[in-house]
């Protein structure tokens, strides 16, 4: 073939092949790619040992992407600057370590679900890379689980920790010689541990600096020092803990009243020095939760109010109020107190339910003939006799208008106990102006609330027979939104205890082990290795229906 037949050979040739290629083909489908990227070579190579190199390179054999990898990547033992982690022409991870790592030691690179190919997004689940400084990789492993010490819920990227320091405040001062953390489900697995002895601390971190922050932060530890000379496992429970400490945590002001707001539960409360002649009384309300006190001042001045507080055995500062800060804010508009209540006009009312009114300010006085409470718009006139209307229907049968004790705050509610019998009725209540005056002398305008009450037949009953092991207990009942609907204190061995009106649904049961027989669930201390108080749960949802009773036997080991 001649010099000019064949370049016009080639040229022919290579112009059907760009043509070919720049043909543009219409897309006919095919299986989906779900596989993850898988790794083709690693330098150096995975579960080397006595590796001195300050980087590491994991080639893939696709195109990959990095997502979120400083919340991903997990170092154990932990290093105390985060490495580079880069991708080098798409299908490469670098790892750059920036300090000299530990001598005779087995590291483990997690990169969590960091890894995925930029195609369709396939992760490389768990994808971990491990190699040793020394001559052997380490091969133990400690698995477990970790939850609320509270409500037994688990909790995702809780930091599962070892160490080989067994102080107390290692925790609080140390990076840990192995970390994992939790998946959602709240399991966890530290890998390629050295034989030996190791503290177990778990630990919430909010601030991401492996250390604990004593009240902020959540945390979990093991009783005793454990001996991983084989594969363990150990369960751990989180807890915050309480403030011990007592302090004013903020003062807030109103109309004629000063509110305290504590770092803890108030026990006990004495005033000492009150030094104002002006101001010849004042009422002390407590709230719910007993960490606020509220001072109500109903002979008003402007002078200073100055006294001390000995609160839970401690005296406070002087507390200081200006008369005149504490008149700044009106009551209202009309200058009357407002009333409001439980009961709503679009909700059906639960029978054997408190029915409150609850006021503004602390009531002084009230006239009974101006409450009226009618039943299906009937009158009559004696209700004890099955009659249909009442003045005066709330029973004063407890100081409301005064200062109550720590236990229980009735100052500004009024509650009573509504008739069992009273189903299915319509229900009305008109308060008359002047019916209430609170400890400033201003009355009440007119309240009216209309509403019904429910059907006894669509209530469910609930009967409990618990058998327990000797001591001290709180036994709970909950809704499906973890609420306590009742409760009950050390219940007697094989008793049956009934719960009535309860509303259709599915509810649980909560046994808390109550060792310092306070009442309620107690939180851990952990300088002083004090675990939370243990909480059991009934094995199943326990499903309530309506105009039925259910009998449950809880046999606790």
């Amino acid at each position: 073939m001649s010099k000019n037949k064949f370049q016009f050979f080639l040229f022919f040739l290579t112009t059907i092949l760009i043509a070919s290629c720049a043909q543009v083909l219409t897309p006919n489908g095919g299986v989906k790619d779900t596989v993850p990227p898988q790794v083709i070579k690693y330098i150096p190579d995975s579960a080397a040992i006595n590796l001195k190199v300050k980087k590491i390179s994991i080639s893939f054999n696709e195109y990959i992407q990095l997502n979120d990898i400083n919340a991903n990547l997990v170092i154990s033992p932990p290093v105390t600057k985060q490495p580079n982690v880069t991708l080098h022409k798409s299908k490469t991870v670098l790892v750059e370590f920036k300090e000299e790592l530990k001598e005779n030691t087995t590291y483990t690179i997690s990169f969590g679900n960091a890894i995925a190919d930029i195609t369709e997004g396939n992760v490389k689940s768990d994808f971990k890379y491990v190699f040793s400084t020394g001559s052997y990789i380490d091969s133990l492993w400690l698995s477990g689980a970790v939850k609320y010490a509270h409500d037994l819920k688990p909790e995702k990227n809780v930091l599962v920790m070892l160490y080989s320091d067994f102080a107390d405040s290692a925790a609080m001062k140390h990076l840990p010689d192995y970390f994992t953390k939790t998946r959602p489900d709240g399991s966890f697995k530290i890998t390629n541990i050295k034989a030996g002895s190791y503290k177990l601390v778990a630990l919430l971190d909010e601030n991401n600096n492996y250390l604990y922050n004593p009240l902020a932060e959540f945390i979990a530890f093991a009783d005793t020092v454990l001996k991983i000379e084989n594969n363990a496992t150990a369960n751990l429970f989180l807890f915050k803990e309480a403030e011990t400490k007592l302090y004013v945590k903020r003062e807030i002001t109103g109309y004629g009243s000063v509110s305290l707001v504590f770092s803890t539960p108030i026990f006990s409360e004495k005033t000492i020095g009150y030094n104002s002649t002006k101001v010849s009384n004042f009422i002390t309300e407590y709230n719910a939760a007993k960490d606020t006190i509220t001072y109500w001042f109903p002979d008003l001045t402007d002078d200073s109010i100055q006294f001390y507080l000995d609160v839970n055995g401690k005296r406070l500062d002087t507390i200081s109020i200006c008369g005149c800060s504490l008149k700044k804010k009106k009551v209202g508009k009309t200058n009357k107190v407002e009333i409001t209540t439980n009961a709503s006009a679009t909700q059906l009312f639960d029978l054997n339910k408190n029915l409150i009114l609850f006021f503004t300010h602390p009531i002084k006085n009230r006239n009974n003939d101006k409450i009226l409470f009618a039943i299906d718009t009937l009158v009559a006139n004696d209700y004890k006799a099955q009659t249909t209307l009442r003045k005066g229907v709330f029973v004063d049968n407890k100081n409301y208008f005064g200062s109550d004790s720590l236990s229980v705050n009735n100052i500004k509610t009024m509650p009573n106990v509504f008739p069992v019998g009273l189903e299915n009725k319509k229900i009305a209540i008109t308060i008359l102006p002047g019916a209430f005056t609170d400890v400033f002398g201003y009355p009440n305008d007119t309240f009216k609330i209309n509403f019904k009450t429910n059907e006894e037949k669509i209530y469910a009953s609930l009967k409990i027979k618990p058998v327990l092991p000797t001591g001290n207990f709180v036994l709970q009942l909950l809704d499906d939104k973890g609420n306590v609907k009742q409760e009950f204190f050390n219940p007697k061995q094989g008793e049956v205890i009934a719960v009535n009106y309860l509303q259709p649904g599915s509810y649980t049961l909560r046994l808390i082990y109550d060792t310092d027989k306070n009442k309620k669930f107690s939180t851990g201390v952990f300088i002083k290795r004090q675990q939370p108080e243990k909480i059991i749960y009934y094995k199943e949802a326990i499903k309530l229906r309506s105009d039925w009773v259910t009998e449950i036997e809880w046999n606790v080991k």
